[in-house]
């Protein structure tokens, strides 16, 4: 529970705690602390997001979903 295979991942749609879109999931990068996900944003751009529980709320294989909350800096875009 908590774990999931990156391929699983890869092509999930990308939604905000209101259930807004906002891209879908394109690869992990795996670093020091933490792995970061990769979010191609509906814009064509790409986001990075750290993959701690702060930041990612929940990931439902099932419905097919990543709920995130994205950085603050962020959300002046």
């Amino acid at each position: 529970e908590g774990r999931f295979y990156v391929d699983d991942l890869i092509g999930l749609s990308v939604v905000d705690e209101a259930g807004a879109p906002i891209g879908t999931f394109k690869a992990v990068l795996p670093a020091g602390g933490a792995d970061v996900y990769v979010i191609t944003k509906l814009n064509g751009q790409e986001e990075l997001v750290a993959a701690v529980d702060e930041n990612i709320r929940k990931i439902d294989l099932q419905a097919g979903l990543i709920v995130v909350r994205l950085p603050e800096w962020d959300e002046a875009k």
